[in-house]
């Protein structure tokens, strides 16, 4: 289902990864063995296949409008899980890094969001889990003061990403904000269940987007007037 200025429209057989600030869809149709950008409308614009790969092996996730930069991660053959993601610009991918020991990987990014400054966001995970911002080439980790695991799900074009920590791997998510341009971080404090909901992205109002996993439910969560 598409909503868009506040009507709601199906595209049939599709699946929807991602959508772009301008409400293109990234979505796959069923048996197509192709993932596409979908516009309201709908209008359809096929995107390529990751180098060698079919897709189970590799998806979109995000677009940046602005430079019409797409996202995804992909994982190479024997791999169960997505270990490294991508960027798709002009006809060419370009991976970011990842290591693989043993058969096995040893650390991966995977990106989660990208916004229209091009910056990106995503995850780190080897021995301990943390969020990434990757722009301009450079790569930077992240932790929430004091937890075990800090996770970035999303981020808008004013540098504020969501994300979710938790301390000693409890079932706790403990959503929080932080802001690039202050390096400041805001525990949102959420009270059950939405404790237990996982962040999917944040618009530029700052509504935040939020699932809960055990029903799939979505929730949306609106700052607080002054």
């Amino acid at each position: 289902m598409v909503y868009v200025n506040g009507e709601c429209e199906t595209v049939p057989e599709a699946t929807f990864y991602g959508i772009t600030d301008t409400d293109w869809l990234i979505g796959g149709v069923d048996n197509s063995k192709t993932y596409e950008l979908i516009e309201p409308g709908p209008k359809v614009v096929n995107l390529p296949n990751y180098p060698g790969l079919q897709p189970g092996n590799f998806g979109y996730c995000c677009m940046d409008t602005a430079t019409g930069t797409l996202a995804g991660n992909y994982n190479p053959s024997g791999h169960p899980v997505p270990v490294s993601g991508f960027f798709y610009q002009n006809g060419t991918f370009t991976s970011l890094p990842w290591s693989d020991t043993s058969g096995s990987p040893s650390y991966w990014y995977t990106i989660t969001a990208l916004n229209n400054t091009g910056i990106t966001v995503g995850n780190y995970e080897a021995a301990e889990q943390l969020g990434f911002v990757y722009a301009k080439g450079k790569m930077t980790l992240l932790a929430y003061p004091g937890a075990t695991n800090t996770y970035f799900y999303g981020i808008n074009d004013y540098g504020v990403i969501v994300g979710s920590y938790n301390v000693n791997a409890t079932g706790v998510n403990n959503v929080f904000l932080f802001n690039l341009a202050t390096a400041k971080w805001t525990d949102l404090n959420f009270a059950y269940p939405y404790d237990l909901m996982i962040p999917v992205g944040i618009s530029n109002t700052g509504v935040i987007a939020l699932q809960y996993s055990p029903s799939g439910g979505m929730v949306i969560a609106t700052p607080a007037s002054n």
